[in-house]
């Protein structure tokens, strides 16, 4: 009998243990398991950002590999008018081709223009674009004006010529020329 007594004596203490873990730790597990899943979505999120801040560094490094092309490009359609600036390159063409500024005028226009399949330039649909129209009047001769023309085709900053008026001053000593140039400058 004592060793039913056994028996049954540790059916009922492991019975008790059963009990006792299931009513205890079982609540405990299922918040171990939620906190699992809990660490197991903070992991992912970690990675992610983790991956996330990889592709900002690449895209950080290709971006200050080509700092220099985007520098250039800004001289191309700078976000401001930068009238001084425009003053200098103006007065700077001038005078390394010969001729005299006589004066400078700038009227300022906004432009939507849509993307075309012609010779105008390609803009994205509906992006805005500002015009600066600059009256340039110059004296000089007419190889100069050549030159002074050729000079704007090449510069850096992105012009358009809508209209050119000359006039002459006959005298026995020059050949000198009054030169009217209409000028369209682009900026953001």
């Amino acid at each position: 009998m004592t060793v039913n007594k056994n028996i049954i004596v540790t059916v009922v203490l492991l019975l008790a243990f059963v009990v006792v873990l299931i009513s205890f730790d079982l609540p405990s597990y299922s918040k171990v398991t939620l906190l699992r899943g809990e660490v197991k979505q903070a992991k992912n999120s970690i990675i992610e950002k983790e991956e996330f801040l990889v592709k900002i560094d690449q895209l950080k490094q290709v971006y200050d590999s080509r700092k220099e092309a985007i520098k250039k490009a800004s001289y191309l359609l700078p976000i401001e008018k930068d009238i001084p600036g425009l003053i200098v390159q103006f007065e700077a063409l001038a005078s390394e081709n010969g001729l005299i500024l006589e004066s400078i005028n700038f009227i300022e226009k906004t432009k939507k223009r849509a993307s075309t399949g012609g010779g105008e330039a390609a803009v994205m649909p509906g992006q805005i674009y500002k015009t600066l129209n600059v009256s340039v009047e110059l004296y000089g001769s007419y190889a100069s004006f050549r030159s002074f023309l050729e000079a704007i085709e090449y510069n850096v900053r992105i012009m358009d010529i809508s209209s050119i008026n000359f006039s002459s001053e006959k005298s026995e000593e020059s050949s000198a020329f009054n030169f009217n140039v209409e000028l369209e400058v682009y900026y953001q």
